[in-house]
C-alpha cells in the first residue's frame, strides 16, 4: 500500500492554495500512470492541514487492443472550508469505473457509476 501525507500546496499563480479535489484527481492519474500492470493496487492520501482524505483502488489492470485500461474504485471524504469553517460543503462519495490511457498520454474514464 502507498500513503501519501501531503502538505498544504501553494499555486504559482496567484495566492489560493490546491483544493484536496485537484489533490484527489492529481493522485489518481498518477496512481493510473505507475500501477503495476495486470495487478491490483491501491493508494491512500490525507491533507493533515485540512484532514480531508481520499483512496484509488486499482482492482483489474488489463490491455485492450494495446491500450492500457484499468477498473477501478475512487472515494473522497472532503469537507470544504471555503468561505468559512465549517459552512462549506461536504462530499462522501464513492465512484467505480473503468479508465484507459489515450496513445498521447492522457486517461480517459469510459465508464463511471456513483
Amino acid at each position: 500500500m502507498r500513503y501519501f501525507s501531503i502538505p498544504l500546496l501553494f499555486l504559482t499563480i496567484g495566492c489560493g492554495s490546491m483544493s484536496d479535489r485537484t489533490i484527489h484527481a492529481t493522485a489518481f492519474v498518477d496512481h493510473l500512470n505507475n500501477m503495476p500492470s495486470g495487478k491490483s493496487s491501491y493508494l491512500l492520501w490525507h491533507n493533515p492541514n485540512t484532514g480531508n482524505k481520499g483512496d484509488i483502488k486499482v482492482t483489474r489492470s488489463y490491455l485492450v487492443k494495446g491500450i492500457k485500461c484499468a477498473d477501478y474504485t475512487s472515494t473522497v471524504d472532503i469537507q470544504d472550508s471555503w468561505p468559512l469553517n465549517g459552512i462549506g460543503s461536504l462530499d462522501r462519495s464513492t465512484e467505480h469505473g473503468t479508465a484507459c490511457q489515450l496513445p498521447d498520454g492522457r486517461w480517459k474514464i469510459i465508464e463511471r457509476v456513483l
